[in-house]
């Protein structure tokens, strides 16, 4: 797909799918050296990053800003252009829907957003840094798509009910971190040289379909209902999963552990499915006070010692 096929659909979607966006704003754009820095007023903005020319053709270092429907860029509706560019800093208050794509760049970008709605998407880009992207308050919905990160990815936000999708290829770290509120979370694939996921007190549904871990996995979610699932999912090293006070309910199918895995299931009643799972060394599921069930099925292999605590209520386990 062309580039002005995806900024037009994209842009379609971030306009209809963010109605609360009803009143857009100025984005102050300015250079210092190499750093692009973004500030947004106290309406609403709306803006898609590039790095793409108008022929298609994808030049390092180049940014061009293109404001969306009623969101001006240095008091005029109208594409702002820089070179040499190798980071970008972004600074809104407001609600924000920004989208990065075929971003090319040496450093990295980072997003910070207000007490409110924020929409971020990082598609097809290539960043030689990090990817930092804060929403404070605010309810974030954050999407990285076909990109590379060389650095370290970190999302973090406040929100009452978070959305995030990861598909993307991260040489460092990548830590998620969302809200008190019901937050969903898809991986749908990617690479990642550790994942750690972190969630509030709502309901939790955590879904990741193919994704490589080089070394550890980490998810503590919060203390509501929690759903996690690991489709094809393969982890180098260890996997820790940490549930809250409610219930858990966990499936991991043709999931692939190099070493250890534990899995410390919350205070409600619990349910631990595993199908056609391999663990390198030992499996270890801890209960809490509620009814906890735990299966196994299809092929299994623990290469160490397989250890189960389930707690007071009624308990079922392999």
């Amino acid at each position: 797909m062309s580039f002005w096929s995806r900024v037009v659909g994209l842009s379609v979607s971030l306009v209809l799918g963010a109605a609360a966006l009803a009143r857009a704003g100025e984005l102050a754009v300015s250079q210092h050296g190499s750093t692009l820095k973004v500030k947004g007023d106290h309406l609403d903005a709306s803006a898609v990053f590039t790095s793409q020319e108008p022929n298609a053709v994808q030049v390092n270092g180049l940014v061009r800003v293109i404001p969306n429907p009623g969101t001006t860029v240095n008091g005029v509706a109208a594409i702002a252009e820089f070179s040499g560019v190798t980071q970008i800093s972004v600074a809104v208050g407001a609600a924000s829907s920004l989208i990065f794509d075929h971003v090319e760049l040496d450093a990295g970008i980072t997003v910070k957003n207000g007490p409110m709605l924020a929409q971020i998407f990082v598609t097809s880009s290539q960043l030689g840094g990090n990817l930092s992207v804060s929403s404070g308050q605010g309810t974030l919905g954050f999407d990285c798509d076909d990109s590379l990160i060389a650095g370290k990815l970190n999302v973090k936000s406040g929100g009452a009910a978070d959305s995030a999708s990861l598909r993307c290829v991260v040489e460092g770290s990548a830590q998620v971190s969302l809200g008190d509120g019901a937050n969903d979370l898809d991986i749908g694939g990617g690479s990642y040289a550790s994942l750690s996921i972190k969630s509030g007190g709502g309901v939790d549904v955590v879904t990741a379909e193919a994704p490589s871990i080089a070394t550890s996995l980490k998810l503590a979610l919060g203390a509501g209902v929690n759903h996690l699932t690991l489709q094809s999912t393969l982890v180098g090293e260890n996997l820790a999963y940490a549930g809250g006070g409610g219930g858990d309910f966990l499936t991991a199918q043709s999931l692939q552990v190099g070493e250890s895995a534990s899995f410390k299931l919350g205070g409600g009643g619990n349910s631990l499915a595993l199908e056609d799972s391999l663990f390198g060394a030992n499996l270890t599921v801890v209960g809490g006070s509620g009814n906890d069930t735990v299966t196994f099925s299809g092929t299994m292999g623990v290469g160490g010692k397989t250890k189960f605590s389930l707690g007071g209520g009624v308990n079922t386990s392999p």
